[in-house]
């Protein structure tokens, strides 16, 4: 053990002394029933709302201090009188929080999906551009990536232009290709199923997004296999009639506007097993064959061929048509 003695010095009365370079004032908030107590700095240099609130006059308050004199208490300076914070959950801002004091040169931010959706919205309110693009790739490149229901909704919520198309083109899609089988245009897929090949119902989407969201997309879904149909070089994906032409190497196109319901016998509005007319899941569609098109297999009589890229193309386009108003108050990209 050494024998160095290490004094201490108690400074005079005389000796002044200085803030240093990490004096950190802090600030108490309250959210919900829970108090956090952090260094103002941190919400100050990455949110402008907090910047310009503390550049405000405190709002001060009253207590009643020893022998009933009133004492002025500044809000946020004690538990007593913390700054209440609506508009959010105890545990989105301890994700937020988790995101601001956790320093990622020293340690690797493990949040999980619901976190880093808590930490987007708040940033988003509060104006906190470099934890909202943050938050924002973080989502984009977890391990279980976001499904595409969940890029629509929160894309348009928290206004994310790249999450829109992606996730409408992604729904889109599948009601596109042809399916294995005609039972499989009767089956509705559950939300998870956003991630896979499944097309999803008209109601699946409208309990997660809205009807008006809904039905939009199912617009854009119809509007994509008309221009399909109308191409001069392309393949109606829309479905395969098992006809002794298909039989024999041939692939049978039904145009949409011929398709009938077999419940209510209308024609041009079935779509994915949906019909608009009644409103009902059907596998039954009767066909005037006359109106069916036989076209080479795996393309057109002049065997040219719709590739995946055209046809994710088409969607992206009539998407961005579509949601022209809301894409237009978003920015393409958040680096």
């Amino acid at each position: 053990m050494s024998d160095e003695v290490v004094a201490t010095v108690t400074p005079g009365p005389g000796l002044v002394r200085q803030r240093g370079k990490f004096y950190y004032d802090t600030v108490v908030f309250q959210v919900e029933d829970k108090l956090h107590r952090i260094p103002r700095i941190h919400l100050t240099k990455y949110s402008q709302v907090f910047k310009d609130m503390f550049e405000l006059p405190p709002t001060p308050s009253s207590e009643a201090g020893e022998g009933g004199i009133k004492q002025v208490v500044i809000e946020g300076t004690t538990d007593e009188h913390p700054i209440v914070l609506p508009g959010c959950t105890n545990e989105e801002f301890e994700s937020l929080l988790e995101v601001l004091l956790t320093p990622g040169h020293l340690a690797p931010l493990e949040l999980d999906t619901n976190r880093w959706i808590a930490a987007l919205k708040l940033s988003t309110m509060w104006d906190m551009p470099l934890i909202r693009a943050l938050s924002i790739k973080s989502l984009s490149s977890l391990p279980e990536p976001l499904r595409a229901l969940q890029k629509v909704q929160l894309g348009l919520q928290f206004k994310i232009r790249e999450w829109v198309i992606e996730g409408c083109t992604t729904l889109i899609l599948p009601s596109l290709a042809p399916p294995a089988s005609s039972a499989d245009l009767d089956s509705v897929a559950s939300p998870s199923s956003a991630a896979t090949s499944e097309p999803l119902s008209l109601s699946v989407l409208a309990s997660h997004l809205g009807w008006e969201t809904a039905a939009r997309i199912a617009w854009i879904s119809r509007s994509a296999a008309l221009s399909l149909l109308h191409s001069p070089t392309s393949q109606l994906h829309s479905t395969v009639f098992n006809s002794p032409q298909a039989r024999r190497g041939k692939t049978a196109l039904i145009p949409p506007q011929i398709w009938r319901c077999g419940n209510c016998t209308l024609s041009g509005n079935f779509q994915s097993g949906y019909c608009f007319g009644c409103r009902n899941h059907t596998s039954v569609v009767s066909v005037d064959l006359g109106d069916v098109v036989v076209v080479g297999s795996g393309g057109n009589g002049n065997g040219e061929e719709v590739g995946d890229a055209d046809l994710q193309g088409i969607v992206e386009g009539l998407v961005r048509d579509t949601f022209e108003d809301e894409l237009g108050q978003m920015s393409a990209s958040e680096d």
